[in-house]
């Protein structure tokens, strides 16, 4: 793995922001900043913002998120049921009851609207927060893929501060030293204006503009408001079958996601997906192959060329008559198409119970703006031949080869079973 790593090249990319274009996306946006504009009140309660934290850490989203749903209705969140948020020990409805107060206190015309909140209504926080509310939860702007949702990248660089030792000074002024940065996600770049809070005076703070960036990110606790938390799924493996082909331990060596977005698929840690197509068994020139994608969901401190440890079926059992099979790589995006063909040589169905070794076609196209990552025809018997080393340089990890080290992108081991 290390000289693996030798040969990776660093790829720098010109931050070319993308800003809003449809109304759709420049409401979104807007209603982003009135829920930013409220977290710099919410934050000043340490207890709040412990929450939040807590929430993230929790793990119940992909890449570091928390959904602004799970936070302001914390009763019927299952995040807040999960082993792990309970260990925190964080005081649930805290954030709930600073953010609706603020709310209540000032002037939100888009949040109000999208909560569909009467517009004459004042009503007390108190009535949001209980568990038989006035506001629907099913709205848009709670949404898994469309929901508010608050994002912190590096957020294992600041873990080991935000635990419950952290409220050994909350009544001696503002504990500001990890309040984080507060972004609203008004673009897709690595680079945007930022809200940090400074000391004031002994029993005050403000929010100063800032410049936020990757690098920023990594050593100031910076939270992005953006659109979009996915839950975690659990993939089961399958042991049973006598030619399982896993994804295993890899390397990235890019961002492929901003680090500023209003789309959690656009922004944030890559949306990996290891694609398999095959024509196993398929009618002769019946062009139709069946795919699989396996997803890798990752957080930007692992883009960074560390060792990644990993174990994901790709193909559940790869039949030796299966000759070969589609492999590739790509990052899913929430617009944008890439499209790869070709054809491969495997066993065919005549359809009367008799088979033929013949080629068939294939085209597949990708949700992402960039481009495949790696795309390749894999031949059974050469696989199994050097998949434990010797093909291509890039050495061997626990004894199975890296494959692609010198692309500069995705180094990754295959191994069976």
């Amino acid at each position: 793995m290390l000289s693996c790593k030798k040969e990776f090249s660093k790829i720098s990319q010109i931050d070319t922001a993308y800003f809003p274009t449809t109304e759709n996306e420049k409401n979104q946006v807007a209603l982003i900043k009135e829920v930013a504009s409220i977290l710099e009140t919410v934050y000043q309660d340490p207890y709040a913002y412990y929450e939040v934290n807590t929430a993230i850490y929790s793990d119940y989203y992909e890449d570091e998120r928390v959904l602004l749903k799970d936070l302001l209705f914390p009763e019927s969140s299952p995040l807040y049921k999960t082993e792990k948020f309970l260990s925190f020990k964080a005081e649930k409805g805290r954030f709930a009851k600073a953010f609706f107060e603020t709310m209540n206190r000032g002037n939100f015309p888009l949040l109000q609207k999208a909560l569909k909140i009467p517009s004459s209504g004042n009503m007390n926080s108190r009535d949001y927060t209980m568990t038989t509310t006035p506001i629907d939860t099913s709205i848009e702007i709670f949404s898994n893929s469309k929901g508010v949702s608050i994002y912190f990248p590096y957020s294992e660089n600041f873990q080991v501060p935000l635990t419950t030792s952290y409220f050994d000074k909350v009544n001696t002024p503002p504990y500001i030293t990890y309040l984080a940065t507060i972004v609203a996600a008004d673009r897709e770049a690595d680079t945007g204006p930022g809200k940090e809070p400074k000391k004031v005076s002994s029993d005050s703070l403000k929010f100063i503009d800032v410049t936020i960036s990757d690098s920023y990110a990594e050593v100031k606790p910076t939270h992005i408001i953006g659109v979009g938390a996915d839950p975690k799924t659990q993939r089961p493996l399958n042991p049973l079958s006598v030619n399982v082909i896993y994804i295993g331990d890899f390397y990235v060596m890019k961002q492929y996601d901003r680090l500023i977005s209003f789309s959690s698929l656009n922004g944030g840690g890559p949306e990996l997906r290891f694609f398999r197509g095959d024509g196993y068994l398929q009618q002769v020139n019946g062009q139709t192959i069946p795919q699989d994608n396996l997803p890798v969901n990752l957080k930007r401190k692992q883009c960074k060329g560390g060792v990644i440890k990993f174990s994901g079926v790709w193909d559940t059992n790869w039949e030796p008559a299966n000759l070969n099979q589609v492999f590739a790589i790509w990052e899913q995006d929430a617009s944008g198409t890439q499209t790869m063909s070709g054809s491969l040589q495997t066993t065919l169905s005549n359809g009367n119970g008799s088979t033929t070794v013949s080629s068939v076609g294939y085209s597949f196209s990708f949700t992402s703006k960039d481009p495949i990552i790696r795309q390749l025809k894999w031949n059974r018997e050469s696989f199994f031949l050097y998949n434990h080393g010797g093909l291509n340089g890039c050495g061997v990890h626990d004894g199975w080869m890296m494959y692609d080290c010198n692309l500069g992108t995705v180094c990754y081991t295959m191994p069976t079973q």
